[in-house]
């Protein structure tokens, strides 16, 4: 076992030799540094079983010393050493990542190898939990839309509610069916062949386009992304996947297969805003959806070149123009593009003739504000995965926060029950003289711990309902809306997340799929805290 001991005291280090080499096991190599700074170089030189290090050093004290040891070598087991008795001083060294803490003068030879052995483990443990919770969550983190997890033999284990809409099944229902079960029969070789090479390691990941069948029979076109998740030994443990839907856009393919026969009907059935221009960038045709962009009728657009209406004040082509990219290349272009407070991406396809020579291009312009939105709120979770602490009631507080701005929230509480009594454990812009600890009976987020839906609930005017009459703080607070989702850890519900508004707000799916999220997460740093407490 390599031991890397940081002290500066002689006896001090004259002990620990001593101690270690009369272990009646043997097989201890103890290295001995004086300063933090030697032990942070001998400890990125090579790898230790374990550190001690004291909290007295002539280059550093305290807990500073832990924290730039823990900075340089995040992966090590290390053990903390004092003079004296000190259990809060103890109890901080835990909570920042130390293994151990120990009192030099209660040390004994035998007692302290079980003891550094034992930090080994629960570090190599840590490590190994850490590690798969953290791919857990960047596949979580990594979803466009729906999710899955499939054993090695296609069988579900967990599906998120994305994935359910999509196909139209319930969660208990998918989880009982294969992954093959609810693939198109047609794609099915493909698929299963990607998959043999990620089980032989040929490949890290794949993406497909295929179709799923619904519960109801319908078609539904997804872009699937898939690797395969694996222990520290690199065997396979299960599939993660990731499906977005894009059934829309095949659908709009198919659509413009046929434009020759009907021009008016597929335009002005279209979403997106579409233009058919010629060479010189003039629009000869436009649907209705892109006259309402540019708040014109598409009558108003025709003859006109297309940057005068999409990039009004220029005499040109932008110099990025994708009309002029799709013309050199070939091939489909897109850009993105503001107009007004709205995001819009821009896909141009060139049109050539009969020779080849270029004569035109159809543009379509797609509203993608929603999806910048998700993309934001998506970012804000891969930073806090990113950075979330060891700590899970202050992941909790940033979760809760998260929650709240997110969703634009007056305030955003998450509330634990605890027998009779509800204790708000994270909270975002929260009243002063909001209570910590509060009878439970009457709060609406016990009410809705109580139902434990499986979707996030949606109270508005608040005032004027039954629950107004049980929980002062509505009429107290001004409370105007209600949106939350009970939290379980082990299989049971422990408390409620909520965001609560002074106005009237309605959550659409994308704030109810970041609730579902927010929700999920907390759940796992609770279980986190119940698993500290058992130990």
């Amino acid at each position: 076992m390599n031991i890397l001991l940081i002290e500066h005291d002689l006896e001090a280090v004259a002990f620990f030799r001593k101690a270690l080499e009369d272990c009646p096991d043997g097989g201890v190599r103890l290295d001995c540094v004086g300063t933090l700074a030697a032990g942070v170089r001998r400890a990125s030189e090579r790898p230790f079983d374990a550190i001690l290090v004291d909290l007295v050093l002539p280059d550093c004290e305290g807990m500073e010393s832990l924290l730039r040891l823990h900075a340089k070598v995040p992966d090590a087991a290390i053990l903390t050493l004092t003079d004296k008795e000190d259990c809060e001083l103890g109890v901080k060294m835990i909570q920042a990542g130390a293994q151990d803490h120990l009192v030099k003068g209660t040390i004994r030879g035998g007692w302290l190898l079980r003891v550094l052995r034992f930090a080994q483990e629960r570090k190599r443990a840590e490590t190994t939990f850490r590690r798969c919770d953290d791919r857990f969550l960047a596949a979580f983190e990594q979803a466009p839309v729906g999710m899955c997890l499939n054993h090695l033999d296609g069988r579900f284990m967990r599906v998120n509610s994305a994935f359910c809409d999509m196909l139209g099944y319930s969660s208990d229902e998918l989880l009982a069916l294969t992954f093959r079960a609810v693939a198109h029969p047609d794609d099915l070789d493909s698929s299963n062949e990607y998959a043999a090479k990620l089980l032989v390691g040929e490949l890290e990941s794949f993406n497909l386009e295929k179709r799923f069948i619904r519960k109801d029979g319908g078609t539904v076109w997804g872009m699937v992304h898939r690797f395969l998740l694996r222990d520290a030994d690199r065997k396979p443990l299960h599939f993660v996947t990731h499906v977005l839907d894009f059934t829309d856009r095949k659908q709009a393919e198919h659509r413009l297969g046929a434009m020759a026969r009907q021009w008016q009907e597929t335009f002005d059935a279209a979403a997106d805003g579409i233009c058919l221009l010629d060479r010189d960038h003039n629009i000869l045709r436009a649907n209705r959806a892109a006259g309402r962009i540019v708040g014109k009728t598409p009558a108003g657009l025709l003859e006109r070149r297309c940057w005068e209406i999409f990039h009004p004040g220029t005499d040109g082509p932008i110099a990025d123009c994708p009309t002029q990219r799709a013309r050199l290349s070939g091939k489909r272009e897109v850009m993105p593009i503001d107009f007004g407070r709205r995001s819009f991406e821009v896909i141009v396809d060139p049109l050539f003739d009969a020779d080849g020579r270029f004569d035109g291009a159809v543009h379509c312009v797609r509203d993608v504000t929603a999806t910048k939105r998700v993309a934001d709120r998506m970012g804000k979770l891969n930073q806090y995965f990113l950075t979330q602490s060891l700590d899970p009631l202050e992941n909790i507080t940033r979760l809760t926060g998260l929650c709240g701005e997110s969703l634009g929230a007056d305030c955003a509480l998450y509330s634990r029950v605890e027998g009779e009594n509800l204790r708000t454990v994270g909270r975002y812009q929260a009243p002063d003289d909001l209570p910590e600890v509060d009878k439970a009976e009457g709060h609406v987020c016990f009410e809705v711990f109580r139902r434990d839906r499986e979707d996030p609930e949606y109270i508005t005017d608040l005032p004027a309902s039954p629950l107004a009459a049980k929980d002062a703080n509505v009429r107290r607070y001004g409370l105007m809306t209600y949106f939350g989702k009970s939290v379980t850890a082990d299989g049971r519900p422990i408390g409620a997340l909520c965001v609560l508004y002074k106005r009237h707000f309605e959550p659409d799916d994308e704030d109810r799929r970041l609730m579902l999220i927010l929700a999920s997460v907390i759940s796992l740093e609770e279980q986190r805290v119940s698993g500290s407490a058992r130990r």
